[in-house]
């Protein structure tokens, strides 16, 4: 493949060069956190130039910010790129936070050629946006239980997690503590209780203390005829007219053996989950290692993505206190353990045969429930936490920070979550979707009232209920064009942030509406985001049931300079008591104010409440 070098100017800084990739499908999260070093900042103006071997042969050439097509002008005699965005001028990096990534798409000669940057940290000035953007993070963390591993409720103790276990971090770390406490109050009972086996146990001593005499004894004795001696009277082994009785012989004596299946297991148990620990700690390590400990800062400009990451490395270090403390009180058992149970080690991967050992004496039978409920959790992961790693650029974390906003406000409403599942939405072809890593589908009920989530859900161009029950299509392959020379105007789905789907006992058809998540101004989403949004989700996509009905599309941005959240309606012309359908509006849904939750759900139910029934 050719070297092509994206070089982007900064005005009044050293210029930074970019190596464009083919696009990486899969990457290591944490990787990139560690090895991105480009910078951009968020209010310089830019200008750009593509070096590449060949530039005169470059043609319809597009770049695109995190998916956002940029206006740019290339020339194809120097290979210069010149941005003039119609909202920010060639500020083009304003509304970014976190990570960037840059992408082209131009003509080489005729053939059709697809780049990317690596992630770009974005240096931001301190202010209103860091501390918002931080807060969103909180509130996914404090979401993640729900988003990640459905509706469970966190157990109080090990008996709850015996059932009701889910893969957290916080769960597996409580089960733990509370192992090393069920082990701590069962060692006295281990110490003078513990079960045994008998064996047999051969040994040669003196004569006098053969209890009882076997064949092994009377083998012994013929095998060492000098150890007989002569003795009066007429008791022992006569031979020649004489008694004759052994020195030593050969002495078999009943002893016990605590080298049982059982004992075996709960020695062998507790150094398994010493191996998990340590195991845990390196990973924990490793992913401490690859996170920024703290901003870079230069001339009053700050790295915004260490405010994503901040959550994701305190929890990391508490984490791995909590772990190495856990390590310490494991190691003490074990070496108390191995000294009342001198037995040898079994390889434990899984819970214990059920025994009548187990299953019928208290103090194993404790130990028993205790690797069942951990075996039932699973191994040691750090799957939340690349779940919160994967907010490399801020639209993510705003479009889950968003979602979060929605169960919440659903459960502020009194309504159960009926179900929740990771729907998988399939193609028969190529195609650019992937699937989400969390939960995407949210069954929410209220009495008669039911109402349905989907998070990035897909609308095919064909009835495809069966996948996940959304009775919507995509009606045209018209697409709305990216560009003024766009010519790739065919497509076969949609794929909108959130579908609502409302439904109620007694009231014929369903309501949808589709909701759009940007992490961007009040102002940039009128001018960017409400043409080519209302195209797609009021215009191409229709009910498959002539009785249901799109009622309304929302977009949700999250970048203000207010303190004060608010609704604005997309038609501002509308006469008074003229109730347009379907309904477009924005929603301002910020962090830039503390203890918003009160504003935030009265906000949702002026937008939701009203499909209620």
């Amino acid at each position: 493949m050719d070297k092509y070098i994206l070089k982007l100017v900064p005005e009044g800084r050293e210029t930074q060069e970019l190596q464009l990739q083919p696009h990486k499908l899969e990457q290591s999260i944490l990787d990139v956190a560690k090895s991105s070093s480009s910078l951009v900042f968020c209010d310089l103006r830019y200008s750009g130039e593509l070096s590449c071997a060949t530039p005169e042969g470059i043609s319809k050439l597009c770049v695109y910010i995190n998916g956002v097509l940029i206006p740019s002008t290339y020339s194809s005699s120097n290979g210069a790129i010149t941005f003039d965005d119609y909202i920010f001028g060639s500020r083009i990096f304003t509304e970014c936070y976190g990570f960037v990534q840059i992408a082209l798409t131009f003509e080489e000669n005729g053939k059709p050629v697809e780049l990317e940057s690596e992630y770009i940290q974005v240096m931001v000035r301190k202010g209103i946006q860091n501390d918002s953007v931080r807060r969103m993070a909180e509130y996914v963390y404090n979401h993640n239980s729900l988003l990640l591993y459905g509706n469970k409720i966190f157990p109080k103790d090990a008996a709850g997690l015996k059932e009701n276990a889910f893969r957290t971090l916080e769960a597996k770390l409580l089960l733990l503590k509370q192992i090393a406490i069920v082990f701590k109050d069962t060692y006295k009972y281990f110490q003078t209780n513990s079960k045994f086996s008998t064996t047999t146990k051969e040994y040669v001593d003196n004569f006098e203390k053969l209890q009882y005499v076997s064949q092994r004894s009377i083998q012994y004795m013929a095998q060492h005829p000098e150890e007989l001696y002569h003795v009066p009277g007429n008791s022992g082994i006569k031979f020649l007219g004489k008694y004759y009785q052994p020195n030593k012989t050969l002495i078999t004596k009943t002893v016990p053996s605590f080298d049982i299946y059982e004992n075996q297991f709960v020695v062998s148990f507790l150094k398994s989950l010493i191996g998990e620990i340590s195991s845990f700690e390196r990973d924990l390590n490793d992913a401490l290692s690859k996170l920024p400990t703290s901003p870079k800062e230069t001339d009053n400009y700050v790295t915004s993505s260490y405010f994503v990451y901040v959550n994701t490395t305190e929890t990391l270090r508490v984490t791995l206190a909590d772990l190495q403390k856990l390590h310490e009180d494991f190691n003490k058992l074990f070496f108390t353990y191995s000294k009342i149970l001198p037995v040898k080690n079994i390889l434990v991967k899984a819970p214990p045969k059920p025994t009548h050992v187990f299953m019928s004496i208290p103090h194993y039978r404790h130990i028993y429930d205790c690797a069942v409920s951990w075996y039932k959790m699973g191994a040691f992961t750090l799957n939340e936490q690349h779940y919160m790693l994967s907010f490399l650029k801020t639209s993510a974390l705003y479009e889950v920070y968003i979602l979060s906003k929605i169960t919440d406000f659903f459960l502020e409403r009194e309504y159960s979550i009926e179900h929740i599942e990771r729907k998988t939405y399939l193609f028969s072809g190529k195609t650019l979707y992937e699937n989400t890593y969390c939960n995407n589908y949210f069954v929410f009920q209220n009495g008669e009232s039911k109402v349905t989530l989907y998070y990035q859900p897909v609308v095919y161009n064909s009835d495809k209920r069966s996948i996940a029950n959304i009775g919507l299509y995509r009606s045209t392959s018209i697409s709305f064009p990216k560009s003024l020379d766009d010519d790739h105007n065919a497509g076969r789905y949609y794929t909108p942030d959130f579908i609502l789907k409302f439904e109620s006992i007694g009231c014929e058809g369903v309501k949808y509406v589709i909701a759009d998540a940007k992490f961007s101004t009040l102002e940039s989403v009128k001018r960017r985001q409400v043409a080519s949004l209302a195209y797609k989700y009021l215009f191409s996509i229709s009910p498959l049931d002539p009785k249901d009905s799109i009622v309304e599309l929302c977009i949700v941005n999250g970048q203000s300079n207010s303190e004060d959240d608010e609704i604005t309606n997309v038609y501002d012309f509308e006469f008074p008591g003229n109730n347009i359908m379907p309904f477009a509006e924005i929603l301002t849904l910020t962090e830039n104010k503390e203890n918003n939750s009160n504003i935030h759900f009265s906000l949702l139910d002026n937008i939701l409440g009203k499909h209620l029934k």
